[in-house]
């Protein structure tokens, strides 16, 4: 018999239920459940409470060998009243899937999810009611006898009668029912990492500053001993190099472990199925990954080596998706007898195939830029430390607190009093149109891969009736009325003078291009929406409907070529949320970063660039 065995624990929280009705007529009955994992099925006690909500506040808990957690993917609760002169009388049951919590906790170590409710029915789905249920998984190593003493006998555990739970509250612990029982107090217990938001951060309001309620003291030392540095510390001849290097192995292996179950259960660690889809979840993470590594980063200048050894490792990891998205090709081989065969060869998919290295040579190319500022002559000072204290000396002029006032929150670059060198000018310019045709080039494969998502129906749903509505009258008027339809001349018309204003007028003109496409395509027999082009194809080039979008396209076209840097329209982030195609995910948002990263980089050197020029002229 083996000394040390994996053992998982599931511990249950019943809490309370809400909405239970009986239908006897004598006494108010008292409510218990019978709860059944595996082999094992335990009595809860009796509840407590009036009218429709009864509450229990007990913990039950389920132990088995690691390895017969694989076969356990249900947890079965039936609710039983006791009535005045009757026992066991069926109220109603709930089925609640085991799969996400066990794999979770089983990967991690360790997983909490706090009260949540769910329906109680019949046999017929009849709904009877809710239940406010919490979970937590632990997956330890235990001595075989400790586990056995702690858990029923062998000839319990295949014992199918109802049984007492002997791991219920202890009767004289009244800390249950005098601690509250939210779901604030029930918490996932995140690893601690200062490292990527590759989940969203975690709140105020998402958890307590106090233990919860049926914490073990010894919780900590314990999950400390999952881990190879928990084991090490029982070691007396370890030494302490050694120790701190598996302590980076495997800090960094738990918080791979908890990105990747934060993608599996989509963003929602409940397990309550509110996730969002993989797509999204893949957007999101690459999107939190850039604000965390790059987030920070203000100036020109070398990027950490911890976050660039981050950002090249989790990137990775998310981009391996993109391995699995394929597409077959026919190719042909000649065979030694000189007999020609063809069969299908996989191969990534064609939008994968051309953009994803691309992105990856951008991507490499930007932090080459940001490395190739080492050793600069200029140098930064943050707001209110422009003083003569400074260790370099520089001259901080007019202009510069009058940029700073512009853009508060940047620091603020200085410059030796004569200006840059020639070739530190040469290099900012060089490194300049660098980034800038990066940006260009970002900007363009998410243009492309934005135009080849679908149109979603929640978007079509929300358009008017009429694109006037959209547009308003004076700009109707004067696309319906000009024969020779001019939208330059339409912009310089309108004076727009902030970037906002022209963004609400990209949407306004986006919504009315739609609808009037909708209405060109109304008399033909084709309804669906990824057939539009087609559509637009077969309707009668002279139909008003189809003129007016046109001209809508023609008019936002002109409108984004005069406003480069215009912000996502409200249909690019409808596609962005909705989109499910996880390759065209992957693609826009890894666009999306470098091309924000790429338009930082330029504005960071037109700043030095700006503030080296006005220092120049004022010492002439």
């Amino acid at each position: 018999m083996q000394p040390y065995m994996k053992v998982g624990t599931l511990e249950v929280l019943l809490v309370d239920a809400e909405g239970i009705r009986h239908t006897n007529l004598l006494g108010r009955p008292s409510y218990y459940v019978i709860i059944k994992c595996g082999n094992q099925e335990y009595r809860s006690k009796q509840s407590s409470g009036e009218d429709e909500k009864v509450s229990w506040n007990e913990k039950i808990t389920f132990k088995f060998p690691l390895s017969n957690w694989k076969k356990l993917t249900h947890l079965k609760l039936r609710i039983m009243d006791t009535e005045l002169f009757t026992d066991a009388g069926f109220v109603g049951e709930t089925m609640i899937h085991l799969g996400g919590i066990v794999t979770v906790g089983r990967d991690s170590g360790f997983i909490e999810l706090k009260p949540l409710p769910y329906n109680v029915v019949l046999e017929d789905d009849t709904y009877k009611g809710e239940i406010r249920i919490g979970f937590r998984f632990t997956a330890n190593t235990t001595s075989f006898r400790a586990a056995m003493d702690n858990s029923p006998s062998y000839d319990e555990q295949y014992d199918l009668g109802y049984q007492p739970s002997p791991s219920s509250v202890d009767q004289t612990d009244h800390s249950l029912a005098e601690t509250s029982t939210s779901g604030d107090s029930f918490m996932y217990r995140r690893t601690n990492s200062e490292t990527s938001v590759f989940s969203e951060s975690v709140d105020d309001s998402s958890y307590s500053g106090e233990a919860s309620p049926w914490f073990y003291p010894n919780v900590k030392s314990n999950q400390a001993s999952l881990t190879r540095l928990g084991m090490k510390l029982h070691n007396k001849n370890a030494s302490d190099e050694t120790l701190q290097d598996d302590d980076a192995v495997d800090s960094e292996l738990e918080m791979m472990k908890e990105r990747f179950a934060k993608l599996l259960l989509g963003e929602d660690m409940s397990g309550s199925g509110k996730g969002v889809c993989t797509a999204v979840t893949i957007s999101n993470s690459i999107t939190n990954l850039y604000a965390t590594v790059f987030g920070q980063n203000l100036r020109l200048e070398p990027l950490n080596p911890e976050k660039k050894a981050m950002w090249k490792r989790e990137m990775n990891c998310l981009l391996s998706v993109c391995d699995y998205i394929v597409e077959l090709i026919p190719i042909s081989q000649n065979l030694q007898d000189g007999t020609e065969v063809e069969f299908m060869k996989s191969r990534p998919r064609s939008d994968l195939y051309i953009n994803l290295p691309a992105l990856q040579k951008l991507d490499a190319m930007l932090i080459e830029v940001l490395d190739s500022f080492q050793d600069t002559e200029f140098w930064y000072a943050e707001k209110g430390s422009m003083s003569s204290n400074s260790t370099r000396t520089g001259s901080f002029r007019r202009v510069v607190v009058q940029r700073n006032e512009e853009k508060w929150w940047l620091p603020v670059p200085c410059v030796p009093p004569g200006g840059l060198s020639e070739k530190a000018r040469k290099h900012l310019k060089h490194k300049r149109d660098s980034s800038n045709q990066i940006h260009k080039a970002a900007m363009a494969i998410n243009s492309s891969i934005l135009a080849e998502m679908e149109i979603p129906d929640s978007y079509m749903s929300t358009l008017p009736k009429s694109g006037r509505a959209c547009l308003g009258d004076s700009i109707y008027r004067y696309m319906c009325t000009t024969d020779k339809f001019s939208p330059d001349h339409l912009l310089d018309c309108l004076n727009i003078a902030t970037e906002h204003e022209a963004l609400d007028l990209a949407d306004r003109v986006e919504a009315s291009m739609y609808t009037w496409r909708r209405k060109a395509c109304m008399s033909n027999s084709k309804s669906s929406w990824t057939m539009v082009k087609d559509l637009m194809s077969e309707t009668d080039r002279n139909d008003k409907n189809h003129v007016l979008a046109e001209r809508a396209e023609c008019l936002l076209l002109c409108l984004k070529q005069r406003y480069p840097e215009l912000s996502q329209t409200s249909l690019d982030t409808c596609k962005i949320q909705c989109n499910k195609d996880v390759g065209q995910s992957v693609l826009e948002s890894y666009s999306r970063v470098l091309e924000s990263l790429a338009f930082n980089i330029v504005a960071w050197i037109d700043d030095v660039i700006c503030v080296e020029r006005s220092v120049r002229n004022q010492d002439k």
